[in-house]
């Protein structure tokens, strides 16, 4: 695989895309045909925010993915850690700069807190367990917000990004768990720092 395609998640990238163009969907319907430009602009702002987001988290994570994912391209060589600092600054810029080119305040207000949310969640958050996980299922359920704003009706979109929400929280525990074995630098609902296991299913404790 290309390194850069790896590096970046392309596939997640098509897939933001086809979520925000669902929800603008469900927002508007036919209707959608006369928001192409802004759909268009914030489809541009998904996919370089993506790819900053996941280019951070590898840099940010490359000694953890020494252990647990070998195969990904700072761990194995075949991109610098440099160059990926420099690629995910420049992601995440590009995202905001053309997050006021929707000339719509709510959009952007969507993307600057979507932003300082991922920057939170990859500096602190993700290595906090359980708060980290819902940090992710915000940024997922942001994602249908963002559909919604671009077409001037957020509140359609509001249920749908519940459910998105609570979809991507259950998906993130189930990861923490699959990760168990090489999280030695975070607390997670599955490990912890000090080697004791996160166990009471009626209440998360050290």
């Amino acid at each position: 695989m290309n390194r850069f395609v790896q590096l970046f998640r392309v596939g997640n990238c098509v897939m933001g895309v086809i979520g925000l163009v669902l929800a603008a969907l469900i927002a508007e319907g036919a209707g959608i045909i006369d928001h192409l430009y802004p759909l268009a602009i914030a489809s541009l702002v998904v996919v370089a925010f993506i790819i900053g987001g996941n280019t951070l988290n590898d840099y940010l994570d490359r000694e953890v993915d020494k252990q647990a994912h070998p195969e990904r391209p700072i761990p194995s060589g075949r991109i610098g850690a440099g160059t990926a600092r420099n690629i995910a600054v420049a992601a995440f810029a590009l995202s905001l700069c053309l997050a006021v080119l929707l000339w719509d305040l709510l959009s952007f207000a969507i993307v600057v807190v979507a932003t300082a949310l991922m920057l939170a969640y990859e500096l602190r958050t993700k290595k906090l367990g359980l708060s980290g996980n819902l940090s992710i299922a915000l940024l997922t359920g942001m994602l249908f917000l963002l559909g919604g704003a671009v077409v001037d009706n957020i509140a359609a979109t509001i249920a749908i990004a519940v459910m998105a929400m609570l979809a991507t929280l259950g998906r993130e525990i189930v990861k923490d768990v699959q990760d168990m074995g090489s999280d030695f630098d975070r607390r997670t609902l599955s490990y912890s720092p000090s080697s004791r296991i996160w166990q009471d299913g009626s209440a998360w404790h050290t």
